[in-house]
């Protein structure tokens, strides 16, 4: 029995000082929701958009990040009464550049930008009182490139491997008057090295 407890004892103490000098990579996982109005030559729609990508963090104190990441976006145009009845999906491939220009202990003002790759699908309805009699309902589906810009907040304590953000200012913008405003909020969970 003796033995049995020594070894117990010896596992944990073992256990616990791994677990001390684990360290974390400057790698994160990175998930967002929120909501978003999106306007175009052909589309306007209110939606809830959902991402995921890759974060890797540079500099000093990791001031500076770069994520490529997957939007998804679901629309219509439920509640807007200058447009057709339109419901229609959005993708988009982003690469976002973040840089904490203020910086607190864990909490940092941001600016984010960089580029985007949208493909919208969907359908055009015959419904709203801008139909001109004789339209009927149609598929569609378009292409946009165009850039990002965005500030938002961000908590990330020293301690802990997770770190949140919240960003109400961000901003698609593209050919073909392609217009996205999707305030987000994010978190990140900082992969073991």
């Amino acid at each position: 029995m003796r033995y049995l407890l020594l070894a117990i004892a010896i596992f944990f103490t073992s256990f616990r000082a791994k677990a001390q000098t684990e360290t974390v990579s400057n790698g994160a996982v990175k998930l967002g929701i929120g909501v978003g109005y999106n306007d175009t030559n052909q589309e306007k729609g209110l939606g809830i958009i959902s991402s995921i990508g890759y974060q890797q963090s540079f500099g000093l104190k990791s001031r500076f990040r770069v994520n490529p990441n997957l939007l998804f976006g679901s629309f219509s145009s439920v509640g807007l009464t200058d447009t057709r009845d339109q419901y229609y999906q959005m993708n988009a491939l982003q690469v976002v550049l973040a840089y904490d220009f203020i910086r607190f202990k864990s909490v940092s003002l941001f600016v984010s930008t960089g580029g985007s790759f949208t493909y919208s699908k969907g359908l055009f309805g015959t419904g709203d009182e801008l139909e001109k009699p004789g339209t009927t309902s149609r598929y569609f589906n378009n292409l946009y490139f165009g850039g990002l810009a965005g500030l938002g907040f961000r908590i990330s304590p020293q301690s802990s491997r997770v770190a949140y953000e919240i960003k109400p200012i961000n901003l698609g913008f593209g050919s073909s008057g392609f217009l996205l405003a999707n305030p987000m909020i994010g978190i990140d969970f900082r992969l073991k090295k």
